[in-house]
């Protein structure tokens, strides 16, 4: 798709704009950018909004794709507008974001940077901003269970998973049973507590997650550098060669040193998350604080996972 370079861009920009908005809607990313680049000479001649419109479409998809002409066309934006590449750092960050999580995470992406970008707009002053900030903190809790909890489950057969659940449970106590109750209980309690909906969901499309409390638990059972009672080993050694054949080498050593549970401790979640759960007041500026961790966490979580 080309427009004739005798046809004056000056204008004929309605009809460049209808061609890409087409192209960007129906051939994908990687013709357009190619049909962007070819005519890039031709958006200078455009009214400003209508190139910055452009400019900026282009740049941000050039760089989340990684174009291969990315180092030339920064050189021809900054000749049209050479503020406009530092503008768009919050727009590719976000784009790249929203371009490495899974469906439902892409939803919740949307939505939560939508309210907060509209509450930040607007006189919010003191108002609570709890739900802001659990908005974003959610989209960690999401992309673990889609991404890694889910897939471990699928992974697991179901003879050695009711085979581990029993074993467990009868090292477990509860308040009811026990008059007694020394550290190996202890750990085998909380142990299988947070195993419970792993080792007992048999179903695929069964939608009742882990949530952060017990996954920060389970994630750091499997480190080197958390002891655990012998009779616990069987069914953590289980799960975790089940569990890192679903990650990158940078993933494992994530689970080694304790740096994936160490993303939601009890101490982050208290601060960004719970808030709003214990009617506690969440001032706005920790909620833009919450989305910057958010955005971090999610890199880092989607190069430990395959």
């Amino acid at each position: 798709m080309y427009i004739p370079k005798d046809q004056s861009p000056a204008n004929t920009y309605l009809d460049y704009d209808l061609l890409f908005e087409i192209q960007y809607r129906i051939s994908g990313v990687d013709a357009f950018l190619d049909t962007m680049y070819r005519n890039i000479n031709a958006i200078r001649y455009f009214p400003v909004d209508y190139r910055k419109k452009w400019l900026s479409r282009f740049y941000v998809d050039a760089q989340v794709s990684k174009y291969n002409k990315l180092d030339q066309l920064v050189g021809l934006i900054s000749e049209y507008d050479d503020k406009l590449v530092d503008e768009l750092a919050n727009d590719v960050e976000r784009a790249t974001i929203h371009n490495i999580l899974s469906e439902n995470g892409k939803k919740l992406f949307i939505s939560a940077n939508y309210q907060l970008d509209l509450a930040l707009a607007s006189d919010y002053g003191w108002k609570d901003a709890g739900m802001l900030s659990l908005a974003f903190f959610r989209i960690i809790e999401n992309e673990l269970n889609t991404r890694l909890i889910s897939p471990l489950l699928d992974s697991l057969k179901d003879r050695e998973k009711s085979y581990y659940y029993k074993e467990l449970n009868k090292r477990s106590f509860n308040n009811k049973q026990s008059t007694k109750v020394n550290s190996e209980k202890l750990g085998s309690y909380y142990l299988f507590e947070t195993l419970k909906p792993i080792l007992k969901r048999y179903r695929k499309n069964d939608d009742r997650w882990v949530m952060l409390g017990p996954m920060e638990f389970f994630f750091n059972s499997m480190s080197n550098r958390v002891s655990t009672h012998e009779c616990n080993k069987p069914v953590l050694n289980y799960l975790k060669s089940k569990l890192i054949m679903l990650l990158t080498d940078r993933g494992i050593e994530a689970i080694e040193n304790d740096e994936l549970g160490n993303l939601f401790t009890y101490n982050i979640r208290d601060k960004y998350r719970n808030p709003p759960a214990h009617a506690q007041y969440l001032h706005i500026n920790t909620a833009v604080e919450c989305r910057k961790y958010v955005y971090d966490c999610l890199l880092k979580i989607n190069s430990w996972i395959k």
